[in-house]
């Protein structure tokens, strides 16, 4: 769990195998943008949201990704569109089925 000046929690199990969970607490800034890059630098997912609504859930589905590390970038937009921004690690796991 990560909190970013008390305006966006970011949950997920480490590692990773489905989906993180973004939610926005408390914030005056109106946009957000997220991205995911592979450990070579690659950007591999991007969205943005134009209008933050309080107490929003965002998913970021990381199912299609193969196991391996990752960043999440996140991008806070003030109403003058300056950004603040922090990044995060997380590790992806295949999950396995057994037949026990």
């Amino acid at each position: 769990k990560n909190h970013f000046e008390n305006k966006v929690d970011i949950t997920f199990e480490s590692p990773v195998s489905s989906e993180i969970i973004i939610s926005v607490k408390k914030s005056q800034d109106k946009r957000l943008k997220f991205e995911i890059y592979s450990l070579q630098g690659k950007q591999l997912y991007s969205t943005g949201y134009q209008k933050i609504i309080l107490n929003q859930s965002i998913t970021i589905p990381v199912d299609n990704l193969k196991p391996g590390m990752y960043f999440l970038n996140v991008f806070l937009f003030s109403a003058l569109g300056h950004p603040s921004n922090f990044s995060l690690q997380f590790d992806i796991v295949q999950l396995v089925d057994h037949p026990f």
